[in-house]
């Protein structure tokens, strides 16, 4: 789980991956190295396919290496729900929450 909660907060917000920072700031590397006063504002990186907010919609054109072990993740979820591992995972969100933000409904 602490490689996990690592993976999410310093490898995957890291470009080529776009955050909600990105419109802003541009690509921001080394957020937790260089660029700590952004940490706290950082909601969401889009990892494999990259998800446009504005358009609320995929953008084919813009499609990054998707890490494997999140593939790797999936599929044992797959296998322990008893679903057929005949597909691959092409695209995810990591949400980041404070202690006093809420989870809507999805």
């Amino acid at each position: 789980e602490l490689e996990w909660a690592e993976r999410c907060l310093k490898k995957y917000p890291e470009p080529p991956n776009k955050t909600n920072l990105t419109p802003h700031h541009g690509a921001v590397r080394g957020l937790w190295r260089d660029h700590r006063g952004l940490v706290g504002s950082l909601r969401w990186c889009t990892l494999g396919y990259q998800y446009d907010w504005t358009n609320r919609t995929y953008d084919p054109g813009q499609v990054e290496s998707f890490p494997p072990e999140v593939d790797d993740l999936y599929q044992q979820a797959l296998r322990a729900a008893g679903l057929a591992s005949n597909r691959c995972a092409q695209a995810a969100i990591v949400n980041f929450y404070t202690t006093d933000s809420t989870l809507g409904d999805h």
